[in-house]
């Protein structure tokens, strides 16, 4: 809702917007109108309407957290872990991407919460051309949909410990999400109104020695964060 006035990707003639907006009153723009616009306004409500498309693009697999901003994968009704297969690098591979801890002193077979593989999003124009930043991150629940009330100091806790590589597998796997989520098939129709691609190799003539990267790594190999790099699937230690 903008200036008393509804801006859509749909076609607000047919069905069944053409309930609540007068066709008299609607005017059909073209969309470079606003994805190419230098004007502040129209950035932002291109940005707010690309926000509102990738909401609708990632689910039902997906959940959004208002509050945090995240997108989170959401936990089965019928189980408590949730695995999601994925191209890596190399190969295709599984990452659990929900998983359930139990309560450490009292009893272990009560749920003490959910750890869901997430991510945070930004719209970027870049050269003319429109880009989304995704940054890997972590959500904790309570129940496997609704906030944990540690989960400030859970993530705290893992993102101190975290190492390139595991942030590396998992913008792996976010990124073959996006690319491959929302097309069509046999049984369901592509989404329309947004799709992603991958953004090419950046060739460099100098970089960082991979040494340097490693030395700063507290244990590289660690099994906690199930590498996708290494193409198979590790189990994560008991707490």
């Amino acid at each position: 809702m903008r200036a008393k006035s509804v801006l859509s990707f749909h076609d607000l003639d047919q069905w069944p917007w053409n309930q609540l907006c007068e066709a008299e009153a609607m005017e059909e723009f073209d969309v470079d109108e606003w994805s190419d616009s230098d004007d502040e306004d129209r950035q932002r409500d291109f940005v707010a309407l690309l926000n509102r498309a990738i909401g609708e693009f990632v689910r039902p697999e997906l959940y959004h957290d208002r509050d945090s901003g995240v997108f989170f994968f959401s936990k089965p009704r019928d189980r408590d872990n949730l695995n999601h297969a994925y191209r890596s690098l190399q190969n295709t591979t599984t990452r659990r991407v929900v998983g359930r801890y139990g309560k450490k002193r009292k009893d272990p077979t009560q749920a003490s919460y959910w750890r869901h593989s997430a991510f945070l999003h930004r719209f970027v124009r870049l050269g003319g051309t429109w880009f989304v930043e995704v940054t890997p991150t972590y959500h904790f629940t309570h129940d496997g949909r609704n906030l944990d009330g540690f989960a400030g100091e859970r993530l705290k806790k893992i993102k101190e410990i975290e190492n390139n590589a595991a942030v590396m597998g998992q913008f792996v796997m976010w990124r073959d999400f996006l690319v491959t989520h929302g097309r069509g098939d046999l049984l369901k129709e592509s989404y329309p109104f947004i799709s992603f691609d991958e953004v090419g190799a950046l060739e460099l003539d100098v970089g960082v020695p991979d040494g340097l990267w490693t030395s700063q790594e507290s244990d590289p190999s660690s099994p906690l964060f199930e590498f996708a790099l290494a193409g198979e699937t590790i189990e994560e230690p008991p707490e």
